[in-house]
């Protein structure tokens, strides 16, 4: 799959500038993980909590949740970075791009959601060590298939007995 270059993203083919996708990447993946936070605390709530502070399966999802959610109205409410001087056009118009980074957030969003649907088919050691070996994949990790393959084996088995014994929550 090749993508286009960065640096005509926004331009039309008359020469001025077209509708850029761009400038409003980040308000839209912070309006994306807000949805997808809201989700995790709904989640959450449903899930049994054994006491007002005691840890439980809901509470981790819980922090997750509002961390996540907190975080994406950051991203939501803050002002995009100023551009230097070679980022803007000859009018002035500043360059929109839709970088590597935003191919990232979707590929990671697209990872997470199969990660999540193969949870209940194939059980948690199985699928967190596919998601932490695509995870490495995605990242660029260039290291032998062995060694990202055995990084994601003793990192599920660590996540999994690490909430086991440590938190005393199980998982599935």
């Amino acid at each position: 799959m090749e993508f286009p270059n960065p640096e005509i993203i926004g331009q039309s083919d008359h020469g001025g500038l077209g509708m850029s996708v761009g400038k409003y990447m980040e308000k839209i993946a912070s309006l994306v993980l807000c949805g997808l936070s809201l989700a995790v605390i709904v989640i959450a709530k449903n899930m049994p909590v054994h006491g007002k502070w005691e840890t439980g399966p809901g509470m981790f999802p819980m922090v997750i949740g509002v961390s996540l959610l907190a975080f994406s109205l950051a991203l939501f409410i803050k002002k995009p970075a100023g551009k230097s001087e070679e980022g803007k056009h000859e009018e002035g118009v500043e360059d929109d791009q839709v970088g590597p980074s935003a191919r990232n957030l979707f590929f990671f969003l697209g990872a997470t959601i199969i990660y999540i649907a193969l949870l209940s088919v194939i059980g948690f050691l199985a699928s967190t060590m596919l998601y932490i070996v695509g995870a490495i994949l995605l990242l660029g990790g260039n290291s032998k298939w062995y060694v990202i393959a055995l990084t994601g084996i003793v990192a599920s088995l660590f996540i999994k007995y690490g909430f086991l014994y440590i938190f005393g929550v199980r998982l599935p």
